[in-house]
């Protein structure tokens, strides 16, 4: 079995670079939110069939190609961790307050919420330190990050590379970018093919969701 290796990049956008990274989260998470109640209101909520019920909904809101299959397969994935913790009881038992609430209401997305990328809408440039990412705006110029050249050389060779973008000068709290609906921290969902990019915080290796009162 392979090892999956994460690396955690910070980037350091320009500020015309930085204001078309927050529309591009905020667009992508109001797009997830949009799939989301679509999902609950129609049934449909497997990765494939979400994505060919959406996809023509998300493009008309300014979405590319990627992005836009991308955010479905976050609901989809969001959903399938709903489903497995209902399963398991961990929103209790059968007629809780608790366990109709979650499965009475949509997931919802923070509009910062970490964002899958893949590598036909972000790049890695291990010799000039930098990464190009895709957004609302179009390609963004190339972000500078602090990373050693190692880093970056890693994340351009493998699918699994976490680049957090911060806003500001530094962290500041950690804090995940966005909840799992799932009392056990350790679940997590998604392909490890994807990267992240994250306003707020080093994202965990894969998205998450979060839904309110939970």
């Amino acid at each position: 079995m392979g090892v999956k290796l994460v690396v955690q990049v910070k980037l350091l956008p320009d500020a015309a670079t930085d204001a078309a990274l927050r529309e591009t989260l905020n667009l992508c998470n109001r797009a997830a939110n949009y799939v989301s109640r679509r999902a609950f209101d129609t049934n449909i909520k497997g990765k494939t069939s979400l994505q060919r019920l959406v996809y023509g909904d998300l493009k008309e809101m300014g979405l590319s190609a990627q992005p836009a299959i991308h955010a479905a397969r976050k609901v989809a994935g969001a959903y399938a961790t709903v489903k497995a913790n209902l399963k398991a009881g961990n929103y209790g038992p059968q007629g809780s307050k608790r366990r109709a609430k979650v499965e009475n209401s949509p997931v919802r997305f923070r509009k910062d919420a970490a964002q899958p990328f893949d590598d036909r809408c972000l790049s890695w440039q291990p010799d000039a330190l930098t990464v190009s990412i895709w957004t609302v705006r179009g390609r963004s110029g190339r972000s500078r990050s602090p990373a050693p050249r190692h880093s970056l050389t890693c994340c351009a060779g493998i699918g699994g590379a976490s680049p957090t973008w911060y806003s500001g000068a530094g962290p500041g709290t950690c804090t995940p970018p966005a909840r799992f609906p799932n009392p056990k921290p350790s679940t997590r969902t998604g392909s490890s093919a994807w990267t992240w990019v994250s306003r707020t915080s080093p994202p965990p290796p894969m998205a998450s969701a979060t839904r309110a009162g939970s």
